[in-house]
């Protein structure tokens, strides 16, 4: 009889926890914003930035092109182009219009060929011009200033761009540390790296934070502790996350202290954080985090995990959850983040959250939408029913096999394919292997290294080809605007390297972006 009524409670405990009552993020939509793409600016935004000045919602863009153009969203025009030309080698990285007196740049003023960053901070106006060169002597950056590199160091993130912020007179960003040593070795755990810092603009001082790499935990390391993400709190502090754990920093960079904040997502049961090389293709991991001041509001955006004998398309469309945070960082609610939209960029006003509308874009215009974001009551059944969904038809033969003897690129002894959906990818990261690409291409040529860019948008391919002066008609440069294959592949939001050794696959690898530093010494250790 005992036996039994303890079952009973177990089953009971069971079905409440089945039934446990929970909000749901829930995205009402108001409407939408069409910015139309000028002529020099057919490519996709690099970096935004977005800015309220007397009530009107002003977005600033830079199309990887020397220029930044900034919209009147409610209108839906230009109000003004502000001409960027002062390096003609280089690329920026990023930017933050503060105000029209105070616009911040950063650009990778130089490149060697380890694609190492010679890194330059202008401060300029509306008008173009430069009011100050800011130093980052002191800094653990690669740049004239500060001449000693190091492999194992140095460089601004170009991931998450939205991340370089300025706040009481400090200009505040995250470092990104390309390491060549493996997780585990003495070396990497010694290798203590800043992962930011902020430059005090009126004494000229850079200030490292205390938040290193390897990031350490419970007598845990998270070895991709090198994709810091930060926002600015309530509390004027900064927030660190991390990939691999849903736990957030608090750092008061006044008074150099760490508060940590636990946090965790209701769809992710554990991460594991130690000394295995992570499949970040299929695990889940946490990603970008957000500030809304408006509303006093945290966002946290999750990638859910990816079931390993799912369906190709299922395995190339994770789905990402948005977890909504109080200023105590309590989880107020969590949703799907729904389909056809970017959460990066994300941007803020007093009406609500504004993102990207990807399968509204056409070749002539970007669309972003305004949501209100609400709750409701829900199970947490209810919520992981829209975590699945059908696959479409997926052709027969999708391996890469059968799309390079469709196009007779196979019967190589040795060969190397690049697979590049340069819609979907980080921009940095497109940037990156058409830079490689180009100043490669003869030798590329000469050893059957292939390049296939996956756009359905032929002007945008041609742009790209342009600004890195690589011509269309290169005999190893294959384009893919129908979908016919990428849309199969693992890892589809990065590019994908197949080494190809007597008519077989030895090798599949995704480049995450700290990654590609390797990129031209695989292949060529590869092929040689």
């Amino acid at each position: 009889m005992k036996q039994n009524f303890i079952i009973f409670i177990i089953l009971l405990l069971t079905s409440c926890v089945q039934k446990k009552i929970s909000n749901i993020v829930v995205f009402e939509h108001i409407e939408d914003y069409k910015i139309p793409l000028t002529k020099k600016g057919k490519s996709l935004p690099y970096a935004v930035d977005f800015h309220e000045f007397d009530t009107a919602k002003i977005l600033s863009v830079y199309y990887n092109y020397p220029e930044i153009v900034s919209y009147n969203l409610e209108t839906e025009k230009i109000i003004e182009r502000i001409s960027i030309n002062y390096f003609s080698f280089t690329k920026l990285l990023a930017f933050n219009y503060h105000n029209s007196d105070s616009i911040f740049l950063i650009f990778n003023a130089a490149y060697n060929k380890n694609y190492s960053h010679d890194s330059t901070i202008l401060m300029i106006n509306s008008s173009g011009e430069i009011k100050d060169n800011i130093s980052l002597k002191g800094a653990p950056v690669w740049c004239s200033e500060n001449p000693v590199f190091k492999r194992d160091s140095v460089a601004f993130t170009t991931l998450f761009l939205n991340d370089f912020f300025y706040k009481k007179d400090k200009l505040f960003f995250h470092l990104l540390n390309y390491t060549s040593k493996e997780p585990g070795d003495v070396g990497f755990l010694k290798n203590k790296f800043p992962l930011g810092g902020h430059i005090d603009i009126k004494d000229k001082k850079f200030t490292e934070h205390d938040i290193s790499y390897p990031y350490f935990e419970d007598n845990r390391y998270y070895q991709n502790a090198t994709h810091p993400y930060t926002c600015f709190t309530h509390n004027n502090t900064i927030i660190y996350a991390f990939r691999h754990t849903g736990n957030l920093i608090e750092y008061d960079f006044e008074n150099r202290k760490r508060t940590m904040h636990y946090v965790k997502s209701s769809l992710v049961d554990s991460i594991k954080p130690d000394t295995i090389i992570l499949d970040n293709n299929y695990g889940a991991v946490y990603q970008q985090l957000y500030y809304n001041s408006y509303e006093q509001k945290y966002i946290r955006i999750v990638k859910l995990q990816v079931d390993k004998k799912a369906s190709p398309y299922l395995k190339n469309h994770p789905k990402f959850s948005l977890m909504l945070l109080d200023t105590n960082f309590n989880v107020l609610g969590e949703c799907i983040f729904p389909e056809g939209f970017s959460f990066f960029p994300m941007l803020f006003t007093k009406e609500g959250i504004i993102i990207r509308n990807i399968e509204k874009n056409t070749k002539d215009s970007i669309v972003f939408s305004l949501f209100k974001l609400n709750t409701i009551k829900g199970t947490k059944k209810q919520l992981l029913k829209h975590v699945n969904f059908q696959p479409k038809n997926i052709p027969k033969e999708t391996g890469i096999e059968a799309y390079l003897e469709k196009k007779h690129y196979l019967n190589k002894e040795k060969m190397v394919v690049i697979l590049l959906p340069i819609n979907r990818s980080c921009l940095p990261c497109v940037n990156y292997v058409c830079k490689y690409y180009s100043d490669s291409i003869n030798i590329l040529k000469e050893n059957n290294v292939f390049l296939i860019l996956n756009s359905s948008n032929k002007e945008s391919i041609s742009l790209l080809l342009e600004e890195n002066n690589i011509s269309e008609n290169l005999p190893n440069l294959l384009f893919d605007e129908n979908n016919d294959y990428l849309n199969y592949i693992e890892g589809f939001f990065n590019p994908k390297v197949i080494f190809v050794k007597n008519n077989e696959i030895v090798e599949e690898k995704i480049y995450e972006p700290n990654d590609l530093y390797f990129l031209h010494d695989e292949i060529s250790d590869f092929i040689k």
